[in-house]
C-alpha cells in the first residue's frame, strides 16, 4: 500500500529549509550593507585645559561609537555610544575612566557631523565630530593648530566596529 502523503506535507520540510536559507541570506546582506555604509569621522573635545582627539565610528544609520583620548600622562580616555533622540539632535553617553561619565547633548550639523556640550566634574565638556579641525576650533574656542597637536594611536575596544 503506497504512503498517502498529501502534497503540502511533502513540501513542508523543503519550504522550511528554503525559508531558513533565505533569512540567513538576508542577515548576511544586511551585515555587508552596514559594513559598506560604515564610516569614521574625526572627533575633538575640550575639557578644562585638556584637548581630546579621536573618532566617531558610524556603524549604521544614526548610530555610532565615539572614542576620544588626550596625549598627556595619565591619559584621559572617553568611550561610548552616540544615538539620535530626534531628527537633528541626540546624546553621546561617554565613560571617561576615573573622571566618570559624561553625557554630551549634541546638535547634528549633517548626518555624520555635529557639536555638543556636557559637564565633566565642574567643567564644561565641549565636543565636535565629523567637523574639520579648522571649523571645530571655532566651536571649541581654540586654534586649529592646538587641535591638531600630538596625535595618539587609537584602537576601539574589541567587539566595536
Amino acid at each position: 500500500m503506497p504512503a498517502n502523503l498529501s502534497p503540502p506535507r511533502m513540501h513542508l520540510p523543503a519550504l522550511a529549509l528554503s525559508a531558513a536559507l533565505c533569512l540567513s541570506g538576508c542577515a548576511t546582506v544586511n551585515e555587508t550593507t552596514n559594513g559598506w555604509l560604515a564610516s569614521e569621522a574625526q572627533a575633538f573635545a575640550v575639557v578644562g585645559t585638556k584637548v581630546l582627539r579621536g573618532q566617531a565610528r558610524f556603524t549604521g544609520e544614526r548610530e555610532a561609537t565615539v572614542l576620544l583620548q588626550d596625549s598627556e600622562t595619565p591619559k584621559l580616555t572617553c568611550f561610548g555610544p552616540l544615538h539620535f533622540t530626534s531628527t537633528a539632535a541626540g546624546v553621546i553617553d561617554l565613560s571617561c575612566g576615573s573622571a566618570g561619565p559624561v553625557t554630551v547633548a549634541f546638535r547634528a550639523l549633517s548626518p555624520l557631523s555635529g557639536t555638543g556640550l556636557g559637564v565633566m566634574g565642574s567643567g564644561e565638556f565641549a565636543m565636535t565630530y565629523g567637523v574639520p579641525a579648522e571649523k571645530a576650533a571655532g566651536y571649541l574656542g581654540l586654534s586649529a593648530a592646538h587641535l591638531l597637536g600630538p596625535q595618539t594611536k587609537l584602537s576601539f575596544p574589541l567587539g566595536e566596529r
